[in-house]
């Protein structure tokens, strides 16, 4: 800007220097100017953008969050639900295994001497 400036001052001052020559550094600076500004809107502009696309994937983060909460809070409800099923269905589960492994041990003392008694015949 400072050397458009003296131009414009020499410009001026030269007694060679018309009308047009001035009107037309003039212009440039005017130009310059706008391009400046229209280039720091536009960065300006972007940082905006940019800065609301962050915000949003914040808020988008935090919703997944409270989700993700919420799902585990049910799948942990859901586990304690099944481990009571089960409880229902089978509630002497170990009364039932030690009694079955005392039958298998009856049937097994009373096959024993039956095998032990015949002859094997090949």
């Amino acid at each position: 800007m400072r050397g458009l400036t003296s131009i414009r001052t020499y410009l001026i001052y030269s007694r060679y220097a018309g009308l047009c020559l001035v009107d037309l550094t003039e212009r440039c600076a005017t130009m310059s100017n706008e391009n400046e500004s229209a280039a720091s809107r536009l960065w300006r502009d972007r940082v905006q953008i940019r800065e609301q696309e962050r915000n949003d994937a914040q808020a988008r983060a935090r919703v997944a969050e409270d989700k993700v909460a919420i799902l585990m809070a049910e799948n942990d409800k859901l586990i304690a639900e099944i481990a009571r099923l089960r409880a229902l269905l089978t509630p002497d589960a170990g009364r039932a295994r030690s009694e079955t492994e005392q039958q298998m041990k009856a049937l097994k003392g009373a096959l024993m001497p039956l095998l032990a008694d015949s002859p094997l015949k090949h």
